[in-house]
């Protein structure tokens, strides 16, 4: 198994295990469905994403408070793309 196939099925059980049942329901089917596609760049910013403790990470999914200015967007900014289509 390859370096990034590796780093996407660790990263779709961290987002579908998170321990707080309401981010399960936000990630896993996210994970499932987008990170194959997503490029190392995307998948490192994707990483440090589910890196910040659950509390802030549910805080910025319901938009309560922005994302902290040191996360790089992009895998957040597709996170809330696909929430949005999920659920307009």
């Amino acid at each position: 198994m390859d370096a990034k196939r590796k780093k996407t099925l660790r990263l779709i059980y961290q987002s579908c295990y998170r321990g707080v049942k309401e981010l399960d329901v936000l990630l896993c089917p996210f994970a499932r469905a987008e990170l194959a596609e997503f490029d190392a760049k995307t998948l490192a910013s994707y990483e440090d994403l589910l890196a910040l403790d659950d509390t802030s990470l549910w805080q910025i999914l319901s938009r309560q408070k922005p994302p902290p200015e040191t996360l790089n967007p992009t895998a957040l900014n597709r996170l809330f793309a696909y929430l949005d289509a999920r659920h307009p």
